[in-house]
């Protein structure tokens, strides 16, 4: 089949994206047009999904 449609997964990506620290209530930021897209064409990945740098990824196995 080709243009298959799949939901996006947005529990799986959004805590490993750039913007996750954007508030997904503001019209300006990237969130909101992702969580607008709820479906992909052949893809599970939100529509503005970029990987955030080691930097700002959160490392869970670090102890505190």
């Amino acid at each position: 089949m080709i243009g298959d449609q799949k939901e996006v997964y947005f529990g799986e990506y959004c805590q490993k994206c750039e913007y996750k620290n954007v508030d997904e209530s503001d019209p300006e930021g990237k969130c909101w047009e992702c969580l607008e897209s709820p479906t992909m064409q052949d893809s599970h990945k939100p529509l503005y999904f970029k990987e955030a740098s080691e930097n700002e990824k959160p490392n869970r196995f670090v102890k505190k």
